[in-house]
């Protein structure tokens, strides 16, 4: 990477934080295209942006023995300040959001000064916290949307709706937890540090591919759409190694196979419909779940083994719901923003 001047680098860090603001309001398409083509204009741009997001993220636990040869009125009581104002950020209200806006162009600002006039210091002391963190950092969506971020190390994630990961660096690992729904990798490449995602004490591992991976009902899914990766169940020593065009499923009571994938199916959630052929119909309602704000429940458990076949457009969950007594023996029961669904006989 070429070295760059001063006012060149001031300039870029401002670019970055104005995107970290940017992407944090709007995530639409539009933006997010707009934000890729900025940070493949130059190298430094996605370095600049790293930094800042582990700045964003870990505000409160950057350490303050590198500020002390800041100059007034920089203080160690106006830093912790600064720090609590970063961490908070997000129970921000608009009315007072240009204070916010203020205080992290103040914080890029701090980190500039910093990097120009203590640059090797200030790096090793940001790598020693970020693989030292034993806190996670989360990151998760709301219902019916999908969102990308850049992690420090350079690997990008994509969240499904309703879904949820916890990250953490360690020396030797980088650790991340599929809390719930769908996520997709995109791992830089870091031979020395594996990239492991578990869900329910299964695991995917990567160095440097893209894979997809969906927690279900009763298993894990992991499906490989660049690279290879080597995959785990749960209390089976045996694994696989999973490459482009591959998926597996990972439970406790099953054997681990190796099969295609329809890359088209595979990344239908980032689409406005899903579609499924001969799916049980309790699955089909899991995935359902993450783009409403209805609650959904059967009656019934026989109900969640019926066969769906067809498409649901996310935003017409309820007229779904309402179709399915004409497809199956079932009745749906609407009570406020609740949402049952029990066999036929049951029905008084």
């Amino acid at each position: 990477m070429n070295k760059i001047t001063i006012p060149e680098r001031n300039r870029i860090a401002d670019e970055a934080a104005n995107w970290l603001l940017i992407l944090d309001e709007d995530n639409s398409k539009q933006t997010q295209q707009a934000f890729q083509v900025w940070l493949e204009q130059d190298a430094h741009h996605q370095q600049a942006f790293s930094k800042l997001q582990i700045m964003w993220g870990l505000a409160v636990d950057l350490p303050t023995d590198c500020l002390t040869e800041l100059p007034q009125p920089i203080t160690r009581t106006w830093w912790q300040t600064l720090r609590h104002t970063i961490k908070n950020r997000l129970a921000l209200t608009p009315l007072i959001w240009p204070v916010g806006s203020a205080a992290f162009a103040l914080l890029v600002a701090t980190f500039s000064f910093i990097a120009i006039n203590q640059p090797q210091q200030i790096d090793n002391t940001l790598t020693t916290q970020i693989v030292a963190i034993e806190d996670p950092i989360i990151y998760q969506t709301t219902t019916a949307s999908h969102q990308s971020w850049l992690l420090a190390d350079g690997s990008q994630i994509t969240l499904g709706a309703d879904s949820k990961i916890s990250v953490v660096f360690k020396p030797k690992k980088r650790a991340i937890e599929l809390l719930q729904g769908i996520a997709v990798f995109k791992v830089a490449k870091d031979p020395k540090r594996p990239f492991v995602v578990s869900h329910h004490g299964h695991s995917a591992t990567a160095i440097g591919t893209e894979f997809v991976v969906k927690a279900h009902l009763s298993h894990v899914s992991v499906a490989v759409l660049e690279g290879k990766v080597a995959v785990m169940a749960a209390n089976n020593p045996n694994g696989l190694t999973l490459e482009l065009g591959e998926q597996a499923e990972l439970d406790q009571h099953s054997p681990l196979t190796k099969q295609p994938y329809n890359l088209q199916q595979e990344l239908e959630w980032q689409s406005p419909l899903l579609e499924y052929h001969d799916v049980p119909l309790g699955e089909v309602l899991h995935d359902i779940r993450r783009f409403t704000t209805l609650n959904i429940y059967l009656a019934d458990n026989d109900i969640a083994a019926y066969k769906y076949s067809g498409q649901i457009h996310h935003d017409k969950v309820e007229q779904w719901l309402s179709a399915l007594p004409h497809l199956y023996q079932i009745n749906l029961v609407k009570v406020d923003n609740t949402r049952i669904l029990q066999k036929q006989e049951m029905q008084k």
